[in-house]
Protein backbone atom coordinates (compact mmCIF):
# COMPACT_ATOMS: atom_id res chain seq x y z
CA UNK A 1 0.00 0.00 0.00
CA UNK A 2 2.38 2.58 0.58
CA UNK A 3 4.44 2.05 -2.26
CA UNK A 4 1.14 2.36 -4.41
CA UNK A 5 0.48 5.85 -2.50
CA UNK A 6 4.27 6.83 -3.12
CA UNK A 7 4.52 5.88 -6.57
CA UNK A 8 0.69 8.09 -7.41
CA UNK A 9 2.38 11.28 -5.36
CA UNK A 10 5.83 10.92 -7.77
CA UNK A 11 3.52 10.30 -11.19
CA UNK A 12 1.28 13.10 -9.40
CA UNK A 13 1.24 16.26 -10.33
CA UNK A 14 3.30 17.49 -7.02
CA UNK A 15 7.03 17.85 -8.28
CA UNK A 16 8.20 17.61 -4.24
CA UNK A 17 7.62 14.98 -1.95
CA UNK A 18 8.99 14.79 1.17
CA UNK A 19 9.23 11.17 2.08
CA UNK A 20 10.33 10.93 6.02
CA UNK A 21 9.87 8.34 9.17
CA UNK A 22 12.16 7.50 12.34
CA UNK A 23 15.33 5.63 11.09
CA UNK A 24 15.18 2.13 10.71
CA UNK A 25 11.87 2.37 9.76
CA UNK A 26 12.18 1.22 6.04
CA UNK A 27 12.01 4.17 4.28
CA UNK A 28 15.02 2.95 1.70
CA UNK A 29 14.35 -0.44 1.55
CA UNK A 30 10.61 0.79 0.71
CA UNK A 31 12.40 2.91 -2.04
CA UNK A 32 14.75 0.91 -3.15
CA UNK A 33 13.07 -2.84 -3.79
CA UNK A 34 9.60 -1.71 -3.79
CA UNK A 35 9.48 1.86 -6.02
CA UNK A 36 12.53 1.97 -7.75
CA UNK A 37 11.75 -1.43 -9.92
CA UNK A 38 8.56 0.11 -10.03
CA UNK A 39 9.65 3.55 -12.16
CA UNK A 40 12.85 3.30 -13.70
CA UNK A 41 11.20 2.84 -17.06
CA UNK A 42 9.20 5.66 -16.89
CA UNK A 43 11.93 7.97 -14.61
CA UNK A 44 15.63 8.50 -15.09
CA UNK A 45 16.84 8.08 -11.56
CA UNK A 46 18.95 9.76 -9.47
CA UNK A 47 19.65 8.82 -5.55
CA UNK A 48 21.83 10.84 -4.00
CA UNK A 49 22.77 11.67 -0.30
CA UNK A 50 23.30 14.98 0.51
CA UNK A 51 27.33 15.55 1.79
CA UNK A 52 27.93 17.28 4.92
CA UNK A 53 31.24 18.87 3.45
CA UNK A 54 29.37 20.82 0.63
CA UNK A 55 25.58 21.33 1.65
CA UNK A 56 22.76 20.16 -0.47
CA UNK A 57 22.85 22.81 -3.17
CA UNK A 58 26.36 21.70 -4.08
CA UNK A 59 24.96 18.10 -3.77
CA UNK A 60 22.56 18.73 -5.73
CA UNK A 61 24.74 20.38 -8.29
CA UNK A 62 27.21 17.00 -8.44
CA UNK A 63 24.60 14.66 -8.52
CA UNK A 64 22.99 16.68 -12.02
CA UNK A 65 27.03 16.64 -12.99
CA UNK A 66 27.14 12.91 -12.74
CA UNK A 67 23.67 12.20 -14.19
CA UNK A 68 24.53 14.92 -16.73
CA UNK A 69 27.79 12.70 -17.84
CA UNK A 70 26.03 9.74 -18.33
CA UNK A 71 24.20 11.04 -20.74
CA UNK A 72 26.96 12.82 -22.55
CA UNK A 73 25.81 16.24 -22.03
CA UNK A 74 28.78 18.51 -22.01
CA UNK A 75 28.29 20.58 -18.82
CA UNK A 76 31.99 22.27 -18.50
CA UNK A 77 29.84 25.80 -18.61
CA UNK A 78 27.79 25.17 -15.78
CA UNK A 79 30.80 23.43 -14.04
CA UNK A 80 33.26 26.43 -14.46
CA UNK A 81 30.20 28.67 -12.95
CA UNK A 82 29.73 26.35 -10.11
CA UNK A 83 33.73 26.63 -9.08
CA UNK A 84 33.87 30.34 -9.44
CA UNK A 85 30.84 30.36 -6.97
CA UNK A 86 33.08 28.43 -5.02
CA UNK A 87 35.95 30.50 -5.48
CA UNK A 88 34.34 33.56 -4.54
CA UNK A 89 33.12 31.88 -0.92
CA UNK A 90 36.48 30.87 -0.34
CA UNK A 91 37.79 34.23 -1.01
CA UNK A 92 35.32 35.37 1.45
CA UNK A 93 36.19 33.33 3.97
CA UNK A 94 40.25 33.75 3.27
CA UNK A 95 39.81 37.49 3.86
CA UNK A 96 37.95 37.55 7.34
CA UNK A 97 40.96 39.51 8.97
CA UNK A 98 41.29 41.88 6.66
CA UNK A 99 40.09 45.26 6.40
CA UNK A 100 36.47 45.68 6.96
CA UNK A 101 36.36 47.65 3.04
CA UNK A 102 37.48 44.64 1.84
CA UNK A 103 35.82 42.44 3.79
CA UNK A 104 32.52 44.02 3.03
CA UNK A 105 32.72 44.78 -0.61
CA UNK A 106 33.57 41.11 -1.08
CA UNK A 107 30.99 39.84 1.09
CA UNK A 108 28.54 42.16 -0.85
CA UNK A 109 30.02 40.24 -4.36
CA UNK A 110 29.11 36.71 -2.86
CA UNK A 111 25.96 37.38 -1.48
CA UNK A 112 24.68 39.13 -5.05
CA UNK A 113 26.12 36.07 -6.81
CA UNK A 114 23.98 33.45 -4.56
CA UNK A 115 21.13 35.94 -5.15
CA UNK A 116 21.21 36.20 -8.43
CA UNK A 117 18.23 33.93 -9.76
CA UNK A 118 19.76 33.72 -12.95
CA UNK A 119 22.75 31.73 -12.20
CA UNK A 120 20.18 29.13 -10.74
CA UNK A 121 19.01 28.75 -14.26
CA UNK A 122 22.31 26.58 -14.85
CA UNK A 123 20.98 23.77 -12.39
CA UNK A 124 17.40 23.87 -14.11
CA UNK A 125 19.46 24.13 -17.42
CA UNK A 126 21.17 21.15 -16.81
CA UNK A 127 17.96 19.44 -15.25
CA UNK A 128 16.00 20.17 -18.49
CA UNK A 129 18.99 18.61 -20.94
CA UNK A 130 19.47 15.36 -19.29
CA UNK A 131 15.24 15.09 -19.47
CA UNK A 132 15.57 15.90 -22.85
CA UNK A 133 18.53 13.68 -23.67
CA UNK A 134 16.79 10.43 -21.67
CA UNK A 135 13.75 11.22 -23.17
CA UNK A 136 12.04 10.76 -20.00
CA UNK A 137 11.78 13.08 -16.45
CA UNK A 138 14.35 13.08 -13.87
CA UNK A 139 13.60 11.53 -10.69
CA UNK A 140 16.21 13.21 -7.97
CA UNK A 141 16.04 11.22 -4.59
CA UNK A 142 17.71 13.46 -2.22
CA UNK A 143 18.22 11.80 0.84
CA UNK A 144 19.45 13.17 4.32
CA UNK A 145 17.84 16.49 3.67
CA UNK A 146 17.59 16.71 7.70
CA UNK A 147 21.52 16.74 8.34
CA UNK A 148 21.44 20.22 6.89
CA UNK A 149 19.89 21.16 10.71
CA UNK A 150 21.26 17.87 12.54
CA UNK A 151 24.42 18.69 11.15
CA UNK A 152 25.12 21.22 8.79
CA UNK A 153 27.81 21.95 6.50
CA UNK A 154 31.30 23.37 8.23
CA UNK A 155 31.95 26.60 8.09
CA UNK A 156 34.62 25.90 5.01
CA UNK A 157 31.65 24.96 3.15
CA UNK A 158 29.98 28.97 2.89
CA UNK A 159 26.90 27.55 3.46
CA UNK A 160 24.61 29.93 4.96
CA UNK A 161 21.36 28.36 5.14
CA UNK A 162 21.37 24.86 3.10
CA UNK A 163 17.83 24.28 3.11
CA UNK A 164 17.09 28.34 2.00
CA UNK A 165 19.63 27.85 -0.77
CA UNK A 166 19.08 24.60 -2.08
CA UNK A 167 14.76 26.36 -3.05
CA UNK A 168 16.13 28.82 -4.22
CA UNK A 169 18.46 26.57 -6.99
CA UNK A 170 15.31 24.83 -7.82
CA UNK A 171 12.93 27.01 -8.05
CA UNK A 172 13.42 28.07 -11.53
CA UNK A 173 12.42 24.16 -12.18
CA UNK A 174 9.54 23.74 -10.23
CA UNK A 175 8.43 27.62 -9.53
CA UNK A 176 5.92 27.92 -11.78
CA UNK A 177 3.77 24.48 -12.75
CA UNK A 178 3.61 25.59 -16.22
CA UNK A 179 7.43 25.19 -16.82
CA UNK A 180 7.91 21.90 -14.99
Amino acid sequence: RQIWELYQRITGPAPIILYYGKSGAGKSSLLDAGLLPRIEAEYTVEYMRRIQAIGLEASLFQALVQQAKTHGLDVSSEVAWFQERKRLGDLNRAVHNSDVRVKLTLKEEVRRWKADSSSHQQLAAIWRNIEQKAGKPLLLILDQVEEAYTRPAPPEAGVQDELQELLAAIQPLFGRADQR
